[in-house]
C-alpha cells in the first residue's frame, strides 16, 4: 500500500532538497543597500527551506496517521532534520557569507555535541540494557528542532542579528532539554 511508504517518501524528498538549499545559499548576494526588493536567490533559500519544514511536518502526520511509524523512518527523519540544520548553520558559521547575519560556531558545534551525546547515551543504553531505537520523538524535541528552522528562516530572510540570538539561544536550551529527557528515560526503563 502507497501510504505506508509515504513518511518515508517525505522524508527522502527532504534529504534529496538539502544539497539544493545549501547550493542556493551559497548563491545569495550580499544585501545592496540601493535595492528594496528580494533577491530571487533569497526567495528560492526560503522556498527551499519552507518545503524541507513542510515535509519534516508532513512525513511525522503521515506516518501517526497512517500507522506507518517505523525504527527505519524514525531514524531516517532525525538524520534528515540534523542534516536540513547542521549544514546550514556550519555553512553560516564557517563562511560568515557577508549575505547573512553571523552565526557563532558555538550554535552547531553544540547542537552536534547533544547529537553525539544522545547517540552514544542510546547506545550504551542498548547494549547494556537492550533499550530500542526511540520511535516517537519527545515534545521538547519536536519544539527545539521548530525553533531551529525559525532561526533557518530568519537567517535566510535577513533579519536583524539579535534574533539569530534570542533564537538560537532557545534552540540550544530546548535541544538540551530535550536530550537530558531522552537519556533519562533511556535509563529509567
Amino acid at each position: 500500500m502507497v501510504v505506508k511508504w509515504l513518511p518515508n517518501l517525505l522524508t527522502g524528498i527532504r534529504l534529496a532538497l538539502i544539497p539544493t538549499f545549501l547550493y542556493v545559499l551559497t548563491q545569495v548576494p550580499p544585501p545592496a543597500p540601493d535595492i528594496g526588493a528580494m533577491p530571487a536567490e533569497r526567495v528560492g533559500a526560503a522556498l527551499l527551506l519552507l518545503v524541507i519544514g513542510i515535509t519534516d511536518f508532513a512525513d511525522g502526520l503521515a506516518a501517526r496517521r497512517f500507522d506507518a511509524v517505523t525504527r527505519l523512518g524514525s531514524v531516517a527523519d532525525v538524520v534528515a532534520d540534523r542534516l536540513a540544520l547542521l549544514l546550514p548553520l556550519f555553512y553560516f558559521a564557517l563562511a560568515q557569507p557577508a549575505a547573512f547575519p553571523p552565526v557563532p560556531l558555538l550554535v552547531p558545534l553544540w547542537l552536534l555535541g547533544l547529537d553525539v551525546l544522545a547517540g552514544g547515551a542510546w547506545l550504551l543504553a542498548w547494549t547494556m540494557r537492550g533499550v530500542p531505537v526511540p520511535r516517537e520523538h519527545g515534545d521538547a524535541g519536536r519544539v527545539a528542532t521548530n525553533v531551529f528552522f525559525a532561526l533557518l528562516a530568519w537567517i535566510v530572510l535577513g533579519l536583524p542579528p539579535l534574533g539569530v540570538t534570542a533564537l538560537a539561544a532557545a534552540g540550544l536550551g530546548l535541544s538540551t532539554v530535550s536530550v537530558g529527557l531522552y537519556i533519562r528515560s533511556w535509563w529509567t526503563r
